[in-house]
């Protein structure tokens, strides 16, 4: 990578950024006309093409000018243009107006969040509370919706991934080209795979979406970049802050709290090592994180220990290694379930895995190869002292192999790529490290011409390919997660005036967390299982012994009929639910709609 000065050069560099300037403009100026009035099944496709047009032209510039003037305030002016840009597209569901985002667990989540705010439900009940008290004080500092405040809040933390990725590489290197691949890298998300890491409010994921904070801390520690003569030289200012924050995380996610313990416990065995045997090597001279390890083990073990779910995963990790040894574990049957669900909608394993992780491979290829060169070369005699970084997570990646390998079996298999979203936190650091030396000026002797031309287009492929999936769409064969206002209340509707031996069916898993978001107790609500497409499209009459509800939303049938193709419910087997005698339509509001089976 290199620069070009020269009057006209600036000159050019400042037209291009005020056409990406005003092409990000366009864009949230035509967003802001195109709200949301009903259930979109894509989010990319129901948003204005002016928006998009915006965000292309937008992106195109920003990457462009931030090639060629890395090391000058024009450069500075078009990254931050960049993240504007991707961070207007994260924003889009509070963009749009979307009542609430997130059709899952994320309704249960809203529920608690009320509840809290209502004196209903004290934190500390909470496995996991911090996020949910976030959304609470926001909501009440600016007066607006809890719902909507979890929305911002979730858009707060992927800024936090945004700002302490390059900044975590930056106190390491201390070159600015190394801000570029850390912004860059960061805006991919990659650690979203919507199967297990989302991009809603969801606390794991945020807590993810966290770690780089983390890291930052302990890399500015660990290498004295930060430093006060008023404190002795083992300790620094940022040591100071760290207990803070890894109480924060065990109170975001205690799961992602003890993924980050292995990777502190990993650095403190290495640096062990490395100081006994190597005491010539880099990490030797690094400072020590035994304090933090104890902090955070000891918030880990007094707060986790509370809880009963804390007991039975680890009880799953140790039944799973036992059925796996018996030869009994269910992994390769679910599996196999998995891929024939996804034939049938007309997808393969092969090309989900292209869309969902293409560029994450990318990325974990690169990461392969810098632990390679850097652990068995370059590291015995480190070229930067940041190097020794690379180290520690590579041990760490050791260590958690096998942790990630229980989670593939037994009854935890569904936790699986909560770690793999985990891991591809570190993988983004890593891989934007390896583009970072990749791309170093020496190249120039090697490479008889500009490469700057070849990583703009890499990059604008990269975010394109990433920003398809950071929401769930057709395209990656799931559908939006929008919640509307006529559904919430149609649902609230059924609940108010439902008879109170009367449960309620749904399609697939029902209205159960809709009963959690509108804070009735566990229980409370009569809930009936979902039936087969065979039943639902003509037998509903006489299959159940008793009367029975049947509730299901625009959300339900666009899933239904034009995601997931008909797999278990198709359109005529829609049309055909009030076909008998016994079925009756009680309520609909355009949105929900509701039978009653007698």
């Amino acid at each position: 990578m290199g620069t070009s000065g020269g009057p006209d050069a600036a000159i050019r560099r400042k037209i291009a950024l005020l056409i990406g300037y005003l092409g990000l403009t366009g864009a949230l100026v035509g967003v802001s006309l195109d709200r949301a009035t009903q259930y979109e099944v894509s989010i990319y496709a129901a948003t204005t093409p002016l928006f998009w047009a915006g965000v292309a032209v937008a992106t195109v510039v920003g990457v462009a000018v931030s090639l060629v003037s890395y090391r000058d305030r024009y450069g500075g002016f078009a990254l931050f243009l960049v993240s504007l840009t991707m961070v207007s597209v994260f924003a889009l569901p509070s963009l749009r107006g979307y009542y609430f985002f997130g059709h899952g667990d994320s309704l249960i989540h809203l529920g608690w969040a009320k509840d809290i705010a209502d004196g209903l439900l004290v934190p500390t009940d909470l496995l996991y509370p911090a996020s949910h008290l976030i959304s609470v004080l926001l909501s009440a500092a600016t007066g607006i919706e809890i719902r909507q405040s979890m929305l911002l809040v979730t858009l707060v933390f992927k800024l936090l991934f945004v700002v302490f990725v390059p900044l975590s590489l930056y106190v390491l290197y201390r070159d600015r080209r190394i801000v570029f691949f850390g912004v860059i890298s960061a805006l991919l998300l990659l650690p979203v795979n919507q199967v297990s890491v989302h991009e809603h409010f969801h606390p794991f994921s945020m807590t993810v979406f966290f770690t780089p904070f983390f890291y930052y801390l302990v890399f500015a520690h660990i290498t004295g970049h930060h430093t006060d003569s008023v404190l002795p030289d083992r300790l620094s200012p940022t040591a100071l802050v760290l207990p803070l924050v890894s109480t924060t995380l065990v109170l975001l996610h205690p799961q992602a709290a003890f993924d980050v313990l292995l990777v502190l416990a990993t650095i403190v065995g290495v640096r062990f090592v490395y100081r006994r045997w190597k005491p010539e090597h880099s990490i030797s001279e690094f400072r020590g994180v035994y304090g933090q390890l104890l902090v955070l083990a000891l918030v880990f073990a007094f707060w986790a220990s509370q809880f009963e779910n804390t007991v039975r995963v680890f009880e799953s990790m140790v039944t799973g290694i036992q059925d796996a040894i018996a030869g009994t574990g269910e992994t390769a049957e679910i599996v196999q379930q998995r891929g024939q669900s996804s034939s049938a909608v007309g997808a393969s394993l092969f090309e989900l895995f292209v869309k969902l992780f293409g560029v994450s491979l990318v990325y974990s290829l690169l990461t392969v190869g810098l632990v390679l060169t850097r652990f068995w070369g370059n590291l015995t005699e480190p070229v930067r002292r940041g190097d020794g970084v690379v180290v520690y997570f590579a041990y760490s990646g050791l260590v958690f192999s096998p942790y990630l390998a229980v989670h593939f079996l037994g009854d935890i298999d569904a936790y699986l790529f909560r770690q793999v979203g985990f891991a591809m936190a570190v993988v983004t650091l890593l891989g934007a490290l390896a583009l970072f030396l990749l791309s170093n000026d020496d190249l120039g002797s090697v490479v008889p011409f500009d490469l700057r031309p070849v990583l703009g287009t890499a990059t604008v492929i990269a975010l394109v390919l990433s920003l398809l999936v950071v929401f769930s769409s057709p395209y990656i064969f799931l559908p939006n997660s929008q919640v509307t206002e006529t559904e919430m209340e149609g649902y609230q509707t059924l609940i108010e005036h439902q008879d109170d031996d009367v449960p309620i069916l749904g399609v697939r898993v029902g209205p159960y967390r809709f009963v959690e978001a509108l804070q009735y107790e566990e229980g409370g609500v009569p809930l009936g299982d979902s039936p087969n497409g065979t039943v639902f499209g003509g037998q509903l009459g006489g299959y159940y012994d008793g009367d029975r509800y049947l509730a299901y939303s625009a959300y339900d049938r666009q899933s239904e009929t034009e995601v997931y193709r008909g797999l278990r419910y198709s359109s005529t087997e829609f049309r055909q639910v009030g076909a008998a005698p016994t079925t009756h339509r009680i309520q609909t509001n355009g949105d929900v709609t509701v039978y009653y089976l007698d």
